[in-house]
């Protein structure tokens, strides 16, 4: 778990990072749309790459533990299973809905905590700003962020529990890289 949170903030900082870089103006300057865009970039990136993976073996193992007689022992048991029976697409179960939500989740997260602290510069006239402010600006980013996307995490741990392939989303049957 630790490696894979890691991971995943190291993908969406870099990303991130990267992007703006690539979209500030020629005085340096990032309007709000390509910051958004550029969180979208980092969480579509993270949700793809890691992501996906990370939390589709997470939500099997947490819903087999439920099981009366579970089937999985252990993190490695449970990848090998889910290759095994569905190949590559086994780990990567609701990939779309994770990238949608992570991505949705940076674009608000970074345009938010970005333009909340550029507030915050602009009244207090510093460019520094102290722990005990980033720290709020942190806290309400992310509840920002919870309310803005709760809808798409809702969907995608749907598509990714054990019973994904039973469930019917409406009058679609949803398999492959969408449940």
């Amino acid at each position: 778990m630790l490696l894979g949170n890691a991971a995943k903030a190291g993908v969406r900082f870099l990303t991130y990072d990267t992007v703006k870089a690539q979209l500030r103006d020629e005085n340096g300057k990032l309007t709000m749309a390509r910051m958004m865009l550029a969180g979208l970039c980092a969480g579509v990136i993270e949700g793809g790459t890691v992501v996906a993976p990370s939390e589709t073996i997470k939500t099997r193992l947490i819903h087999d533990q439920c099981m009366p007689k579970p089937q999985y022992h252990g993190m490695v048991d449970c990848v090998q299973k889910a290759i095994q029976k569905d190949g590559i697409r086994g780990i990567y179960r609701g990939v779309v809905p994770v990238m949608a939500r992570q991505g949705a989740n940076s674009c608000v997260r970074f345009a938010s905590y970005d333009t909340l602290k550029q507030l915050v510069i602009g009244y207090t006239g510093t460019e520094t700003l102290p722990f005990a402010y980033s720290f709020g600006l942190g806290m309400a980013a992310g509840t920002i962020t919870v309310y803005a996307t709760m809808p798409f995490d809702v969907v995608k741990t749907r598509m990714q529990s054990l019973s994904a392939p039973l469930e019917r989303y409406g009058r679609v049957r949803l398999h492959g890289y969408l449940a």
